[in-house]
């Protein structure tokens, strides 16, 4: 359930006024954000997506060592959603590290958010314990009860409207199959024990319904 007081703009103020000063920059870095993600072919990958990790976040602190970092990166993610495009990740990474630079974080910062960024584009177990815990809580939806997930998967399914069934539905049991063939898809080991069994009912569930 969301968090009414965790707001995703008074979190990026909190966030982004820790590196600077520069209130006028703090907000045009913010309005740039918001106009990414309240565009109106959003449905899912949009603020209440944000909203939903940053809480998971909050809720997951203590296990974070790079807790501002982790932040960053789930403000950046999806920040370039094009649906006819295979390097989104890539060019929200790019578009972080122009928007953070201004920010003064330092090389290893950025290149940790740079990576962090990336790896929501397989979700392949990683190296780096902090980024594992990044890429499940962006799985975390897929472990919602079954209405939760449909919803998900319907909104999903408006945001490559321009496809056709016959093009749509092969791409998305392609992905659906990949997750499934993952020796896990929850990388951390309390995700995995709490969420990896509803996942997969509910990626089979759906494989199926295709």
């Amino acid at each position: 359930m969301k968090n009414p007081e965790l707001n995703p703009k008074q979190e990026w103020k909190e966030l982004a006024g820790r590196f600077t000063k520069n209130l006028n920059l703090v907000r045009r870095l913010w309005h740039d954000l918001e106009v990414y993600y309240s565009s109106p072919d959003r449905h899912y990958h949009n603020l209440d997506h944000i909203q939903e990790l940053l809480q998971l976040a909050a809720e997951n602190r203590d296990k974070f060592s790079l807790y501002d970092e982790i932040r960053f990166a789930i403000f950046y993610h999806d920040a370039i959603y094009d649906p006819n495009s295979t390097n989104n990740e890539e060019k929200s990474a790019h578009l972080a590290v122009l928007s953070l630079e201004d920010l003064d974080l330092n090389r290893q910062q950025l290149h940790f958010i740079t990576e962090a960024i990336l790896a929501t584009k397989k979700h392949e177990q990683h190296s780096d314990s902090d980024i594992n815990l990044l890429m499940d809580l962006d799985l975390h939806i897929l472990a919602s009860d079954w209405e939760k997930y449909d919803q998900y998967r319907q909104q999903i399914r408006k945001e490559y409207s321009l496809f056709p069934d016959l093009l749509y539905k092969p791409g998305r049991k392609k992905i659906l199959q990949q997750l499934l063939d993952q020796p896990r898809i929850y990388k951390t080991d309390s995700f995995y024990q709490l969420y990896e069994e509803a996942a997969r009912k509910n990626l089979q569930r759906e494989l199926s319904d295709l």
